[in-house]
């Protein structure tokens, strides 16, 4: 059942007084006065500006039906009459608490639910006191479905043929824009639009028009501004391709066949997106690279939440922010949700400070995880899975151990590095240089790189081979600092872990990476 027919079905069942959360007056307006329409009711309009606006257009007196009192006076006496009452919600705030409207409102929903009459209260922010919880129904109106997006660009298009017809400029817009929307762009526009209200799309469409362009990346602009303004996450702008990746071969395929889960063929065939990928890993073995790769190849919005903000800046009132959270993300669905550093909110130990907190904070990410139906990829990173809750794990449909990386992966994350800083890999001994950062990982190598350039910068010189493996024999790598906490995560990995690599076989079974860490690094 549609929210149409739910909103229909609740006026029909004689529910005096009904309250839609929802920024999008228009939208709740036009879906009411086609119920009206089909109950062969008359429709009036409240606002603390107009006043009451019965259905014949005729104000009655705004000095007076401003008044919230008064205008439930008027609409009491009316019969057949559904009346949409905007932002009366005012009225019950912390700030003002009017106790004669809330006595007011509860009279005339006793008056009026004897009749053939519906007070329909829209707002942004439903609050009501204690005294209207079991007066008032209370709905939200959900953001617009897939189909009503569609429609909507359809809508949009249509207009600028109108106008084309007797605009040169508009005939070279609209040319401009059918050729983007017909290279496979319109569906990626409308999926990208999942999240947005129809009027913020309809400010994208218009403004794709002034622009002359109009693509994924554009909505997704759009969705960036909303997650801003509530400042609850980090909307991360994604630039890096699949090829700035070196390595992860297994997990850079499962990112081209997860692309495909939000097409029109993969709903149809009975395909929905992964709700949840875990990246676990030694630190500076490209977890978050990837995961920003991910985004950037699926066209998606990158929302980040880091976990230690949670238990340092909202200790306290956790539960409540992430449930705002939820809301957010949902709102600008579809889209990558990226838990970072997971481990530091959901452990399995600790019983100190905020410790309940948490827990709560756990069974409602658990809750949303379950029953949150909106096209969200959770993608977790962790640098030590193993202090994870079980519970939070299980949820996860796809889980990758990143190891520390082969030489043959190494070849390519050096080469990527120096292309990166405008050097042709072909000019350097590659190989000569891996030989020497058995068990270095990919933020050391960069490190390698970028401390060599300015070496060479200093000396006045062009980088060469002899200023990175200068360099590296300065970096004691993490893998040397800290074996037991690699080999600890490795044995996770391997447990419970598809390994995201081309898998070396070792001959010992495990599956992991061909890198041993009883090797002596930095020799010459």
């Amino acid at each position: 059942m549609g929210f149409e027919q739910d909103l229909d079905t609740l006026i029909m069942a004689r529910n005096a007084v009904i309250s839609v959360e929802t920024f999008e007056e228009d939208r709740i307006t036009n879906i009411l006065k086609e119920i009206a329409k089909r109950r062969n009711m008359r429709v009036a309009t409240w606002s603390c500006t107009e006043g009451l606006v019965l259905p014949d257009e005729r104000k009655v007196t705004v000095d007076t039906t401003s008044d919230p009192e008064v205008a439930l006076h008027a609409i009491a006496a009316q019969d057949n009459l559904l009346t949409i009452m905007y932002d009366l919600h005012q009225p019950f705030t912390d700030n003002i608490q009017n106790p004669t409207v809330t006595r007011k409102l509860r009279e005339t929903a006793a008056e009026i639910e004897q009749k053939v009459n519906n007070i329909v209260i829209v707002s942004p922010v439903p609050y009501f006191p204690t005294e209207l919880q079991k007066v008032v129904t209370m709905v939200e109106l959900p953001l617009p479905t897939i189909d009503e997006l569609d429609h909507v660009l359809i809508q949009m298009m249509g207009d600028f043929e109108l106008k084309a017809k007797t605009d040169l400029a508009y005939r070279q817009t609209l040319a401009s824009l059918r050729r983007q929307l017909d290279n496979g762009n319109w569906e990626g526009v409308v999926n990208a639009a999942r999240g947005l209200t129809v009027l913020e799309f309809k400010n994208v469409i218009s403004k794709g028009a002034v622009l002359n362009t109009l693509n994924p990346r554009m909505v997704n602009d759009e969705k960036a501004q909303i997650v801003k303004k509530a400042r609850l996450l980090e909307f991360v702008e994604t630039t890096e391709s699949i090829n700035s990746v070196g390595g992860l071969e297994v997990l850079k395929q499962n990112m081209r066949k997860t692309k495909k889960r939000f097409t029109k063929e993969a709903r149809a065939f009975g395909l929905e997106p992964p709700k949840g990928i875990m990246l676990a890993g030694p630190a500076g073995t490209g977890k978050s690279l990837s995961v920003q790769v991910a985004a950037f190849e699926m066209n998606l919005p990158l929302l980040r939440l880091d976990m230690s903000d949670v238990v340092s800046k909202w200790l306290g009132e956790s539960a409540s922010k992430f449930r705002q959270t939820v809301r957010l993300v949902t709102a600008t669905a579809p889209n990558i949700w990226w838990w970072d550093e997971a481990e530091k909110m959901f452990s399995t130990g600790g019983q100190g400070e905020g410790h309940e907190e948490i827990m709560r904070l756990l069974a409602t990410l658990l809750t949303d995880f379950e029953e949150n139906k909106a096209p969200i990829i959770r993608w977790a990173t962790c640098n030590h899975p193993e202090r994870l809750a079980t519970e939070f794990v299980s949820r996860f449909e796809q889980i990758y151990f990143i190891d520390l990386p082969t030489p043959e992966e190494q070849v390519e994350i050096l080469s990527i590095w120096l292309r990166k800083v405008g050097r042709d890999p072909a000019l350097f001994n590659i190989q000569d240089v891996v030989a020497r950062i058995p068990g270095y990982v990919g933020r050391e190598i960069r490190n390698i790189v970028k401390l060599g350039l300015s070496t060479a910068f200093d000396e006045g010189t062009e980088l060469n081979t002899d200023h990175l493996i200068t360099e590296a024999k300065k970096i004691k790598p993490m893998s040397t600092q800290r074996p037991d906490d690699v080999e600890e995560v490795r044995r996770w990995g391997n447990k419970l872990g598809v390994n995201a690599s081309r898998v070396v076989d070792t001959g010992t079974g495990t599956g992991v990476r061909a890198i041993s860490l009883e090797v002596k690094i930095n020799e010459p």
